[in-house]
Formats: structure tokens, sequence, C-alpha cells
């Protein structure tokens, strides 16, 4: 019997399947969710698929023949943008419990007197401030108060708090206060979900820490409860496969991870998105891609230039996370936003969402709000008898009476009027999130082609590319489904975060070995079925410097950085070789790997199971200061796989190795910067602003990575 993968992405108003088997294309099928209980969608949706194949098949005997289901799910994302996560509480160090409203003291909208500060996720009287310090080297200046620990756990079990999020100062120094505070509330309160900050983020900046770990313990508990049911529902089908949750870094991982660490799939459901769109892309010869994914209660926007960009830190609904996750940007505007009048009379489209129960008014399941699926209907973009395939007929009377009751007349505007006002603020919603990927990063939207996923997104896809003159949108067959196509081409993947502070010249060897060791280890650690075996880490050596971050998981990954030299060590067997700073390699591929270097030029390697050799990474001033001005300036870098770099000079040292002519250096290093203002202007005409690259040829834009004669930059 022929074995498949299943991939499955739950949405607020939809649950989408792809079913992949060897010599057959793509099966694709929706269904609407259930918000009460999503796992119910999702067991309807298998059983619909297993009676729609040729012969029809019963759901035992259909799951007998899937193998691998890869889930991914926006029931965190959802929770976090319309504010229906746990009840929580915080325990914090005395005199720091603000943190979490006082953020870090930036005003998003400067000049918006009317801006107001982001609902905190814990409020004020369920966040507690105990006595007990940990100074920034890890010793500690005052015990913890445990007694002050018990008496919270009595007050907040008694208020009928679901979560407790528990981050001390300098706790990534030193985790005792937080380990002891930790297993005191496991001990007398262990039906309470419990988010540890060491155990979520161990990462130095206290707000981003804080943060993260109120967001992990806010959507907690609603995750956990949707996989404990989605596990119990496919264990009763007789499912003996593997079941992997997508996470926001475009891995997976097994549902046990997940649930103890909820917050790595708050972006879970359109992580599938970017890979699927760079996929399409590159069928047409382009490697980059703008990729949307419009869902019933969200819309996402990402961009992927030879692969998915990958952040180490961002916002959900004004919300601060720092884990790895995919660049992808989310707004409130899907199918099911809302529309409605401010108190202005301006016409507003969302966040708020009808989701799928009771969803829009054209479903006719109760829902008397418009939303942007009746403007869609109004408009004669959707076929009201041939809705999901057939399986839903749409209401357009119901649709016309909710525009016509609260947009239409209320705006003195016919309902067709006022259904295409609705359908263009929406789309100028959508194409503000394209911008926030692209123009604010430094990318020019017109050179990426647009490839739109989610049911309603090709309706919306050319009018976008219409505000952002975009020439090119490829809508794929599967559109409708692009992120659970997207997840069958996944990987398992864990990251693991360690802060360690030294002065360049004076590393602790031995102690920064232990922590790429400790993380090495923590790998054997993660709860569910392992996939591949790990493999222990070489030891981090390095005569010069040693760039500021390394990481340790299914690949593990050393970065070098030094001005003029760089020691690349092979995972196994063969001897270390030195290449010099200003030598160039011959080829490239598409960037996988990332480095942070702190000056000049970064080799770096990646260490992954099963292969032999090293792949380098290779970037010039990527977040660093210029030596000539001190002005921070910003260089893609690219992986060039088996790259063939020239030996370096005998020795392999500063003193070996000369500085280049001037008459040697290219093109774009002869512009002058300082950071006072005088000498030649930049590229940009402003006067001050650094804009060293090196490269074999002109720059076509700043997203590009390859120079006019391919060169890597």
């Amino acid at each position: 019997m022929k074995t498949g993968k299943l991939g499955i992405d739950v949405g607020g108003t939809f649950t989408d399947f792809v079913l992949a088997r060897a010599g057959e294309p793509p099966h694709i099928h929706k269904t609407l969710s259930t918000p009460a209980d999503p796992s119910i969608a999702v067991i309807d949706g298998l059983t619909q698929i297993a009676a729609a194949l040729e012969p029809p098949l019963a759901l035992r005997d259909f799951l007998a023949t899937i193998d691998t289901i890869v889930h991914g799910t926006t029931v965190a994302t959802n929770a976090t943008l319309t504010s229906t996560g746990a009840s929580c509480a915080l325990l914090t160090t005395a005199g720091l419990r603000d943190a979490l409203e006082m953020r870090r003291g930036i005003r998003e909208e400067q000049y918006n007197n009317r801006y107001t500060n982001v609902k905190p996720l814990v409020p004020r009287a369920r966040r507690l401030g105990i006595g007990g310090r940990i100074d920034r080297d890890g010793h500690e200046i005052e015990p913890l108060d445990l007694a002050a620990v018990r008496a919270a756990i009595d007050d907040w079990r008694a208020q009928g708090v679901q979560a407790v999020a528990v981050c001390f100062m300098n706790s990534f120094a030193d985790p005792r206060h937080e380990q002891a505070a930790a297993a005191l509330v496991r001990e007398q309160w262990p039906q309470v979900y419990l988010s540890v900050s060491t155990e979520v983020l161990p990462s130095i900046r206290f707000y981003d820490r804080v943060s993260t770990t109120a967001l992990n313990a806010y959507v907690g508990p609603k995750l956990g409860h949707y996989l404990d049911r989605l596990v119990a529902r496919l264990d009763d089908a007789a499912f003996g496969g593997l079941l992997l949750i997508m996470q926001s870094n475009g891995g997976v991982i097994t549902p046990q991870a997940a649930r103890d660490k909820a917050a790595l799939t708050l972006l879970s459901g359109p992580a599938g998105g970017p890979g699927a769109g760079l996929f399409c892309a590159q069928a047409l010869g382009a490697d980059r891609c703008i990729t949307t994914d419009m869902g019933g209660t969200s819309f996402e926007a990402s961009i992927a230039v030879g692969a998915p960009l990958l952040k180490n830190d961002g916002e959900i609904a004004r919300h601060r996370i720092a884990l790895p996750m995919l660049d992808i940007h989310t707004i409130g505007a899907g199918g099911g936003s809302i529309g409605w009048l401010d108190e202005g009379g301006l016409l507003r489209m969302g966040p708020q969402s009808a989701g799928a129960d009771p969803g829009p008014a054209c479903y006719g399941r109760g829902g008397r709000r418009p939303t942007t699926t009746d403007a869609n209907l109004v408009l004669g973009y959707l076929d009201a008898a041939f809705f999901a395939g057939g399986r839903m007929t749409l209401d357009v009377e119901a649709a016309r009476r909710a525009i016509d009751e609260h947009i239409a007349r209320p705006m003195g505007l016919t309902i067709e009027q006022a259904a295409a006002g609705m359908y263009r603020v929406a789309c100028n919603n959508m194409a503000q999130g394209v911008r926030e990927v692209t123009i604010k990063r430094g990318f020019d939207p017109r050179e990426f082609p647009l490839i739109p996923g989610g049911g309603a997104g090709p309706i919306h896809g050319c009018l976008i590319c219409s505000e952002l003159e975009i020439p090119l949108q490829v809508v794929p067959r599967e559109a409708s489904v692009l992120c659970a196509f997207g997840m069958l081409m996944c990987e398992l993947r864990h990251d693991f975060v360690r802060t360690f502070v030294a002065r360049l010249p004076e590393i602790d060897w031995p102690r920064l070995n232990a922590l790429v060791a400790a993380m090495a280890a923590q790998r054997t650690a993660i709860p569910g079925r392992w996939i591949s075996r790990p493999t222990a880490s070489p030891p981090l050596t390095n005569s010069r410097r040693w760039a500021s971050k390394a990481c340790s998981g299914a690949a593990v990954r050393c970065c070098w950085t030094c001005w003029w030299t760089a020691t690349l060590h092979p995972p196994s067997g063969s001897a270390s070789k030195t290449w010099s700073r200003g030598e160039r390699p011959v080829s490239n591929s598409s960037a996988n790997a990332h480095a942070i270097p702190l000056s000049g030029r970064t080799l770096a390697t990646t260490h992954e199971p099963g292969r032999s050799g090293c792949r380098v990474v290779s970037a010039d001033y990527h977040e660093i200061a210029c030596r000539k001005c001190r002005v921070r300036c910003r260089a893609d870098e690219r992986e060039l796989d088996g790259a063939r770099l020239a030996p370096a000079p005998p020795g392999g040292s500063r003193a070996a190795s000369p500085r280049r002519p001037r008459a040697a250096r290219s093109a774009p290093t002869a512009r002058r910067c300082r950071a006072r203002g005088g000498g030649p202007r930049s590229a940009r005409g402003r006067p001050g602003r650094c804009l060293h690259r090196r490269s074999t040829g002109p720059q076509k834009s700043r997203g590009d990575a390859t120079g006019a004669s391919g060169s890597p930059i």
C-alpha cells in the first residue's frame, strides 16, 4: 500500500490539507476550522480526504498509509492577535515588575498623540517582584525569598491563573534562583503551565527575555490543550506514523517540545509559506520572491533571497519576542476581518475577525458584521455557488445587508461603493504589510515576484502589485494551501542560545567550549522521537578573535572572526586550514548559515551530521562599525558550499598578511566616508553614511547578494 505525507495548516477560519504521494500530483483539501477545538476540524478533514480517494477508504485505513504528518497551527498566533490567551502571572526580581509594561521606553509613533501603549500580557496586579538578586557575573547578592513565592502561588491559585512566567534579573549568568522558584511552583502547583526564562531564552537583555517568557506563558495553555486533543484523536484513529509540529524558524519539532516552548509556534502556520513561495519562484528561474498568506484572521508577508530570511527577534501584536524565526510580518487583515467606522467616520478593516464561528455574514452561520469576504462576494470576486470547491454556498443577500447596515448607510454610499471601499482599504493594509518586509528592510519590491497564498490571496494580489509596482505575480496551483504545501519541505531543527560575555583578547576558551558542549548535550534531552543521531561538536580554538555567538543543534555552527586570518576546522579527521583576509572564493550558492562578524571579513564553518568537510560563509561589513568612520554599515552574506580558497601566507598571522595596496582595493571602497561630514558624498547623495562594500562589480540593489559578475560580496 502506498505511503504518503500530509501537511496540515490549521487557521482561524479554514484548515488546509496537502497529501503528497510518490508519482501522484498533490491532493489539496480545505475544511472549516472549529475554533473551540481545532483538532475536530483536523479529523473531519482527514475523514473527508479518505472518502474522496479512489477507492474510498475508512479513516483508520487511510492513516495506515501515512508515515508523516507535518502540522502547522495559528492557534498561538490568533490567541496573541485577538488577546484570547491564558490568564497569566509573572514572578520577577523586586523592583522590576513594571519592565513588561515600560518595555524599552520607545514610543513607536512619536508624533501620534493618541498612540497608546500596548496592553501588557500580564496585568500589574499579577506581576510580583520578590527578593533575591544575582549580579551580572552570576554571583548571589541576595538570597531568593521562597516564602514570597509560596504566598504568590496560593494567591494566584485562588484567582484561577492558568500560567506562570518566571524571569529574574541576570538569570542568564546563573539560573539557580529561577530553578529554585520553578521547582517550588512545580511542586506546589503541578497543574499550572510554567514558563521559565532560562528554559525559553537564556540570553542577555532583560526586556526581551521577560517579554518572550510572558508570551510563552500566554499562549502555552491554549496550544497545549489543542495538541493534547489532537494527539488523542490521532491515537483513537490508530495513526502510527510520526507527528511533527511546524515552528517559527522554518523547522519542525515534536509535539512535546512544542508544548514546553509554545512561543516557538507563534508563526507556525505561515512558516511554511516562504519556502513554498521560493520553490515556485525557482521554477521560473528566480532566486527571490515575496510570499503572502491571506487567511481568515491574519495576513502574513515575507521575502526570500536565496533562502527564507531569518531574524533573531521581532514583534507580534506589538509584543516583543526574541526567538529565532522567519522574517514574517503579521497583521490582522484576513478574509474574516470586520469592516467598521472609527469615531471620525473613517472606514477601517480589522484587526477584529469574525473567524470561522460565526464567520462572515455570507456564511449563513449567524454572523452580522461585514467582512472582507462579504465585500469580495458583493463585488463578484467570489462565486457564491462554488466556494471551497462547491462544498459551501454563500448568501449574497446576507452580505449585502451587513454592508448596507454597518458601512453603506452610515457613509451615504451604495452597497457596491461601500464594498469597493472595504476591498481597497483591505488591500492597502496588505500592501503596507509587504512594505514592512521589503522597503523597511532595504529591498525594492519591484525586483521581486509576488507569490500570493491563502484562499483569497490571489484576489487581492493584483491590487497589491499595482500599489507597489510589482511587475510579476505568480499564482501557484496550490495557492490556497500554500503554507501546508511548504511544510512538507521542512526539516527537524532546534536552536539553542547562550550568552557569553568577554573581552576578545581575554576569552576563556575552556568556559566557552563548556557552553558549546552544554548546548550540544541539551539536544539529547529534547523530548520526543529522534530522527537523526547527534554528533559531537569540535572544540573551538582561534588565535585571534571569536564572533559573538556560537550555536549548537541539529547542525553545529562555529563562527570565527579575524581581521586578517581565520582558521577553519573540518568536522573530523582533516587538518585545519587557514585563509587570509582578502582572498576570494570562486563559487557560491544560497545562504543558509549565519555569521555575526565583529569587524572586517568573517569566515565561518557549519558542521552537519553526515557531511565531510565544511561549508564556508563569507560576509563583509555585516552590521559592524566601519574602521574608517565608525559608522555602522550592512552588507549581504552568502554561503559558499565547497568553496575553493587560496592558501594563506606562511604563519597565518596579521604580520604575515600585509595590508593590500590602495590600488588593489575594489571600486566601492574608493568612496571616502567620515563620521562627521566632509569628503565626497555617498552613493545616495548623503554625507557621512558609510557604504563600504567589497565586490567585483556594481551593486544592483541593497538586497542583491551578488554583483554583476556573480561574485559573492
